[in-house]
């Protein structure tokens, strides 16, 4: 479903990202990974079309750049961390944001099966009791709740993640991922993930992409990427020596 061939992306002083070449299969759940300032973010942002790029990257066979972005914004979402808030809208006309790539004409306001797909993208998310009260009273857990509803009302094909948990407390953490889940499952859409936390890829990947110094490191199963000798060199340390070294201290 996703394609990516020879890109590389940068920023004007030189490529950060380097020759990538990659696919994603429909259903599939990819994580991209790496220590920080690798590319991970730089590459997630080119795949949403929010960085040029050198190369191609094509939906169910269709360059990006050749489909006009409110039809894009229509099959790719992008979920990132908690951002600032400088506007007090209400949970619900929040929401209602991810419905605006499928209104037709651009003075259209959202019909009746707009606001249905927002009422039930609130449901989903266990915040249609708050659908009124304003984003900036809510708490950290229940906006990326909203957030989410509002990707998930784009009805995409494939969701962009860039790691929407930083700053969010553990159980957020794991109900995020359980609500991406049941979304792929259901819909049978594409992840794109990039997350921190060496422990929530391999909780949630099907393939883990390792990134070093914005280079292909290693592209495969998540067992075999995080248990690899390539994952040691890149991050200089025996990653899952450590990772098993924490979990026997729960033990005792």
């Amino acid at each position: 479903m996703l394609s990516i061939e020879d890109v590389s992306v940068g920023y004007g002083m030189g490529d950060v990202v380097h020759n990538l070449s990659f696919t994603v299969a429909q259903g599939e759940k990819l994580c991209i990974a790496g220590p920080n300032g690798c590319g991970k973010s730089t590459l997630i942002q080119a795949l949403a079309r929010l960085l040029p790029y050198k190369g191609r990257i094509c939906l169910d066979g269709v360059e990006i750049k050749s489909i006009p972005r409110r039809k894009l914004a229509g099959e790719v979402a992008l979920l990132t961390q908690i951002p600032a808030l400088y506007f007090s809208f209400s949970v619900k006309h929040t929401v209602a944001m991810g419905r605006y790539p499928h209104v037709k004409g651009r003075l259209s306001g959202l019909s009746k099966e707009d606001w249905d797909a927002v009422d039930s993208c609130m449901e989903q998310m266990g915040i249609a009791d708050i659908a009124e009260r304003p984003i900036t009273q809510i708490s950290g857990g229940q906006l990326q709740r909203t957030l989410l509803a509002r990707v998930l009302a784009q009805f995409p094909k494939v969701i962009l993640l860039d790691e929407p948990m930083n700053h969010l407390d553990l159980t957020y953490q794991i109900e995020l991922l359980e609500h991406l889940e049941r979304w792929q499952r259901k819909e049978n859409g594409v992840i794109v993930a990039v997350f921190h936390d060496l422990n929530l890829v391999r909780s949630f990947a099907d393939r883990v992409l390792l990134l070093d110094n914005g280079h292909m490191a290693a592209l495969d199963t998540c067992d075999r990427v995080l248990s690899g000798k390539e994952i040691n060199r890149v991050f200089e340390m025996d990653v899952a020596a450590w990772m098993q070294s924490a979990l026997r201290r729960w033990e005792k």
